[in-house]
């Protein structure tokens, strides 16, 4: 398993990506925002029943993210990490 992931480059751009997306999800999630990170490109795009966000791999950009739902309202906020966090 080591010497697999160790081949594998996070940081890769998928090529067609949008249409791949719209085609495995299209008229399948009803949903105001669809979050996953398995494919880890760092993109958000307006589809046509909801907001999808691919979160990039934190290996590649050191950013994250941190998501709450507050009184019903959705908040998804994009943070870099720094190694001086507290």
């Amino acid at each position: 398993l080591d010497a697999y992931l160790g081949k594998k480059d996070d940081c890769k751009e998928f090529t067609g990506f949008q249409a791949f997306i719209e085609r495995r999800l299209s008229d399948k999630f009803v949903c105001d925002y669809f979050i996953e990170g398995h494919f880890h490109q760092n993109k958000g795009l307006e589809l046509k029943d909801f907001t999808y966000i691919n979160l990039g791999a934190f290996a590649c950009n050191q950013r994250y993210f941190v998501v709450e739902s507050l009184q019903n309202k959705a908040l998804l906020e994009e943070n870099i990490f720094s190694k001086g966090m507290k």
